[in-house]
């Protein structure tokens, strides 16, 4: 990617993230939600070693589809891909090549 906005998607997307991430109510507000859920939001102010890595830990492993701005059915079309490329590839290693030997 290297980060450069090449054309007019990557501006609208640039824009919208940073209309959510770098505003004045995120620096005035403690309760400031990046999501609807209110799972991703900034950690407190000025926080210490400790008090970051609790932060982090408290993230979901799996980002859940909105840290990303998508709706959850994201997930469930995702996870349908997945679904079917395993399966494929299942088929594929399955597949007999005919030959036999004699025993």
């Amino acid at each position: 990617y290297g980060g450069r906005v090449t054309d007019d998607k990557d501006r609208i997307l640039l824009n919208a993230i940073l209309e959510r991430c770098f505003c004045a109510e995120i620096a005035e507000s403690t309760q400031y939600r990046l999501t609807e859920s209110g799972i991703y939001h900034p950690p407190c102010e000025a926080p210490t070693l400790d008090q970051f890595n609790s932060y982090m830990e408290g993230l979901p492993i799996l980002p859940m589809p909105e840290a990303f701005g998508m709706h959850a059915n994201a997930d469930i079309t995702k996870d349908q891909a997945d679904t079917g490329i395993m399966c494929n590839s299942l088929l594929m290693m399955t597949q007999s090549g005919g030959g036999g030997g004699e025993g």
